[in-house]
């Protein structure tokens, strides 16, 4: 006798049948009362809310390079200021200290502030003229009123006007809750 027997189609089977991914059904009625317009988010005051309306993943491996050199710079920072403070500097005081070579030690010593603009100074990407774009304001404003990533994902796909890549959309969802609203769940 087998393990695991399976039935389909009134059928006694050894293998599992094939799996069939369906989307799930929508709350209708829930779609149906909610009306979001594409104007860019206020706060109670009426200014506007800025958001990283961007679509890129802050643990891709771009912006994990970015952190790494923010740290860095720290500790060159803090380098500077040890070597700052000391009555009489000696450079094997701060390899001993920070466990960085002599050759090292000197170049970081030797950074001025030109150096760190280079590393601070952030490259701004503007959005691409993609056609879910034009959804970002929606999809914040709705997040913000605490809809799940799966209600907005249905909402925007069941607009007339809908016409782009379902998993782009999902992608889109998913990013900007993460980045804005530290939201880890996909559609």
């Amino acid at each position: 006798m087998p393990a695991k027997l399976y039935i389909q189609d009134e059928r006694v089977s050894e293998n599992a049948p094939d799996k069939i991914l369906r989307e799930k059904a929508p709350d209708n009625s829930l779609l149906d009362s909610l009306h979001y317009d594409n104007t860019s988010p206020r706060d109670s005051d009426g200014n506007e809310l800025l958001y990283d309306n961007k679509k890129h993943d802050l643990n891709s491996a771009q912006y994990q390079h970015h952190e790494e050199m923010r740290k860095k710079q720290q500790i060159i920072r803090d380098i500077q200021e040890y070597w700052d403070k000391q009555k009489k500097p000696r450079l094997k005081n701060i390899t001993e200290t920070f466990g960085i070579s002599l050759l090292t030690a000197k170049r970081y010593l030797a950074m001025t502030q030109e150096c760190f603009l280079v590393w601070t100074i952030p490259i701004i990407i503007k959005n691409g003229n993609h056609p879910v774009n034009v959804w970002l304001n929606v999809i914040y404003k709705m997040m913000a009123d605490g809809y799940s990533n799966e209600l907005i994902y249905f909402y925007i796909k069941r607009q007339k006007v809908f016409h782009e890549s379902e998993h782009i959309l999902a992608d889109y969802i998913y990013l900007i809750g993460k980045n804005n609203f530290s939201r880890q769940n996909p559609v």
